[in-house]
């Protein structure tokens, strides 16, 4: 008869003359942390995936190119979560794994630091003179309820030159108020869609107001002439989310024409797209638009400097950003505004002179 050993309790017959005792417990725990790190490995690998590729894949394709377009603005997010998460995979025991893993990662912010830089205008602060004007970009959100006094109020407090708003309605009730400060004006006529508007100082040359397959007057361009420095031509838009694949496409290409044509000055948006993205790594690259030299988020506003830089400012031709702020917390806005200032480059060759073409509407002439 075999002996039983010490302090051991008798458990199934494995059918090999042994017993199965505590030990299985162990075996099974062993088994489950297997497995719990074997998804953990999986899950990391389809973020770093995301985090480096998620640019390169085209929208061509619904399957492929929806969630593409979802992950390609979360890009330095996801490779920030899995050199974090990889790390602690590596302390856990799979260090191999989880060394590579983290150092893939980093590599990947690396080169997205690099090719952001690639597009930067250069210099630590903007680059170029002293601003010549200011601009204050703000998605209002047609659905917002801080009192239309208090929108009004905030925006004569701001000291901008120019104000351009998207989804503006909620400031509607009380847009008289501000006529005094900013006499001219683009968008929002009465009787038509209300999505883009545009106020100003000075006088605006030359507004245009394309209409677009979504809503009218999504994109206003105009051209000012400031008290120094060379006239500048200002392009602001609001665009449609880029996983609506067909609609993006096609207020892209309005977006190129107009864009062809520009001559110096910003381009002010809400992207729905991270600097990062394919769209905007695209659309820099095609029409030699540059951004401040350290991305400044917008969205969620919750997040501050954590979020998403959804909106943004990009210039061409000679034109820089001289200075640069989130604006509007507390007024109810989805995403946090911006507030800049925009320069010329010293020495710098400027056009502002092209025609923009397009279908016009709006009046750069103070309303009657």
């Amino acid at each position: 008869m075999a002996r039983r050993r010490p302090g051991r309790k008798d458990g199934p017959d494995r059918g090999n003359g042994e017993t199965v005792g505590n030990g299985a417990d162990g075996t099974a725990g062993r088994i489950w942390r297997e497995r719990v790190i074997g998804a953990g490995i999986l899950l990391l690998l389809g973020g770093l995936g995301l985090g480096l590729f998620a640019a390169a894949i085209p929208s061509d394709s619904e399957f492929a190119g929806v969630p593409a377009r979802l992950a390609d603005g979360l890009r330095v997010h996801l490779l920030l979560a899995t050199a974090i998460l990889a790390g602690l995979l590596a302390v856990a025991g799979s260090r191999r794994t989880g060394a590579a893993i983290l150092l893939a990662a980093l590599a990947g912010l690396a080169l997205l630091a690099w090719d952001y830089r690639r597009y930067s205008q250069p210099g630590p602060s903007g680059g170029g003179g002293a601003a010549v004007i200011s601009v204050l970009w703000l998605n209002m959100a047609n659905a917002n309820a801080t009192p239309p006094g208090q929108l009004a109020e905030a925006l004569l407090d701001s000291g901008a030159d120019i104000v351009a708003l998207a989804e503006p309605r909620a400031l509607l009730p009380v847009a008289e108020r501000l006529a005094a400060a900013y006499p001219y004006r683009a968008g929002c006529a009465p009787g038509d869609p209300c999505s883009l508007l545009v106020l100003s100082r000075l006088p605006m040359a030359d507004p245009v107001l394309r209409n677009r397959q979504i809503a009218a007057a999504r994109l206003v361009s105009f051209t000012v002439d400031p008290a120094e420095g060379p006239p500048l031509q200002i392009v602001a838009v609001h665009m449609i989310k880029p996983w609506y694949l067909g609609l993006s496409r096609h207020e892209e290409r309005i977006l190129a024409r107009t864009l062809q044509q520009a001559g110096t000055g910003p381009l002010v948006r809400d992207f729905n797209a991270a600097p990062w993205s394919r769209r905007m790594l695209q659309r820099q690259h095609r029409c030699g638009l540059r951004h401040p030299p350290v991305p400044l988020a917008t969205w969620p506003p919750g997040l501050g400097a954590a979020g998403i830089p959804i909106d943004l400012v990009l210039t061409r031709g000679g034109a820089v950003v001289t200075g640069r702020r989130a604006w509007g917390a507390g007024l109810g806005s989805p995403p946090r505004g911006l507030l800049f200032g925009v320069g010329t480059e010293v020495g710098a060759e400027v056009d502002a002179d092209r025609d923009t073409g397009g279908d016009t509407g709006g009046t750069g002439d103070p309303p009657g």
